[in-house]
């Protein structure tokens, strides 16, 4: 708007009745981000100096394609390039784009990721995100400033678009995206140092392609990483032809965390899903038809980022081939009577299979705190690396052959410390390189030593005697003599006793 005379008038600008602030200098009225509606040009003429009939002129343009086309900031607002890479968890992408030439140094970015359509201005996609606010009645650099930017941000499930601002930075990870889904991604350069000015600086599409499960073969272990797949795993299992069963077995190893299993045949569940499986588990799928093709889904249960792995192994038989035969309660116990203060003795059942050897691995645990984010915690699937030993809470290993035919077996675990926790894996090898294990457990050791192999550092006992500490044999190998040792320690306890009596009197005499 214009005037001819010295004087300018006062004028302002209304939306459906409503005043709505935007970039002046008494001249000029600007505002980037516009809804389609009814604007009022207001202009108040009382007070003012300039003599009545005084013309003036009032202009206004959309910024159509004429207009566009002879802009003067049009080159340097040229559409920047959107760069789209796929990471290796599933559903996940980084989004790039370059900097706009437009007072690069004070523009700030926001990314608009939508479903459903394109986004043309900043307004249109805060309309359409889970915030909802009207342009007309906020600061947008303000509002979009609270937001704070994200290294990672996760799409809104309950919004067409979502708006992920990141300031300066010229790249996001965005995740939770669905395959075979058209996303389409609009960046926006937004100016610092002016309000509502913010242009379109680029456009793109993104559709991720959907993951082939895994072909799962008979016996063969498959060992898959779940954050590589976004959490989820896909694998392909075809029973054979020729099987005499209507069911197969699938045996699930979690490496970390807790995960589910779902098992569908062309889309529909054939069983309802397992829930919760935190340890090494054998789930039978049953209701099954020789020669069809079945599709196994695992998914990580606490939707987490971190490096889960997985292991599975399917058989169509009673049991899977090459390896061993588990039985049906894999838990192992600690047999807390027996606990003491550098050992404790755990057991566990058999497996069915004669010729099949055990492996013991005791991990040491944080004595403050079981859990703690800097600790690295070993996993089921480490037992089978070469570099198990190197694991910083590695303690011992203790690998044996079964020699005597019995059902439970038991294991005396020395050379602990006093008041410590640690996990204690076992794994049921049939041939090298071929193990099933156990469910783990965690063990504590007596706080006190008050047993014969304790040594006291002064009394008439002198040094003590030191009991040798050796593992728990297994099959009519000698094994310690837990009553004798009982009675050992009863006497020298009473030894020591009578000398302290013995020393009292001479005290009072003196």
């Amino acid at each position: 708007m214009q005037d001819d005379a010295t004087t300018a008038p006062r004028w302002w600008v209304q939306y459906e009745g409503r005043y709505i602030a935007a970039l002046t200098n008494g001249s000029q009225f600007f505002r980037s981000c516009v809804q389609r509606g009814l604007y009022q040009v207001i202009v108040d003429m009382s007070g003012s100096s300039a003599p009545v009939g005084c013309p003036y002129r009032l202009g206004y343009n959309r910024k159509g394609a004429e207009e566009f086309r002879s802009w003067p900031f049009r080159n340097l607002s040229a559409p920047s390039r959107i760069k789209v890479q796929q990471q290796r968890r599933r559903y996940v992408v980084m989004i790039k784009w370059e900097k706009s030439k437009l007072d690069i140094h004070v523009m700030n970015y926001c990314l608009a990721v939508s479903t459903g359509r394109r986004q043309r201005t900043l307004c249109q996609a805060l309309g359409n995100s889970i915030h909802r606010p009207t342009c007309d009645t906020i600061a947008v650099n303000d509002f979009l400033h609270r937001l704070g930017p994200r290294e990672e941000r996760k799409l809104d499930s309950d919004a067409e678009t979502t708006i992920v601002c990141t300031g300066t930075r010229t790249r996001q990870l965005i995740r939770g995206m669905k395959p075979n889904v058209t996303y389409y991604v609009d960046v926006f350069a937004i100016h610092s140092q002016h309000n509502n000015l913010s242009f379109l600086l680029g456009s793109t599409h993104v559709q991720l392609n959907r993951t082939r499960p895994t072909q799962l073969l008979e016996g063969k272990v498959v060992v898959r990483k779940l954050s590589t797949l976004g959490g989820v795993s896909l694998f392909n299992f075809k029973v054979p032809k020729r099987s005499a069963n209507n069911f197969f077995k699938l045996h699930l190893t979690p490496c970390g965390g807790t995960v589910s299993l779902e098992v569908l045949k062309k889309k529909r569940r054939i069983m309802e899903p397992v829930r919760d499986v935190y340890y090494p588990r054998t789930i039978t799928v049953r209701n099954v038809r020789p020669g069809e093709r079945y599709l196994i889904r695992v998914n990580d249960s606490e939707d987490s980022s971190s490096l889960n792995r997985i292991q599975v192994v399917v058989s169509s038989r009673d049991d899977f081939p090459d390896l061993p035969r588990m039985p049906h309660n894999t838990t192992i116990t600690e047999v807390v009577a027996l606990r003491k203060c550098h050992s404790s003795t755990i057991a566990w059942f058999a497996s069915p299979d004669k010729d099949v050897g055990y492996c013991v691995y005791i991990f040491k645990l944080p004595k403050a705190q079981y859990y703690i984010n800097n600790v690295k915690i070993p996993t089921y699937c480490d037992l089978d690396s070469r570099d198990v030993c190197n694991h910083p809470q590695f303690h011992h290993r203790h690998c044996f052959s079964k020699t005597k035919e019995s059902n439970l077996l038991s294991l005396d675990i020395p050379n602990l410390l006093p008041e410590h926790y640690y996990i204690v894996f076992v794994t049921a090898n049939s041939t090298p390189g071929r193990s099933l294990p156990y469910k783990s457990v965690r063990i504590k050791t007596a706080p006190y030593c008050l047993e014969s192999n304790q040594i006291f550092p002064t009394g008439p006992l002198g040094k003590g005697n030191i009991k040798a500490a050796g593992f728990r044999k297994i099959g009519g190998q000698k094994r310690r003599n837990t009553a004798t040792a009982t009675k050992n320690a009863l006497s020298d306890r009473g030894t020591l006793k009578r000398s302290r009596k013995q020393q009292e009197p001479s005290g009072r005499n003196v």
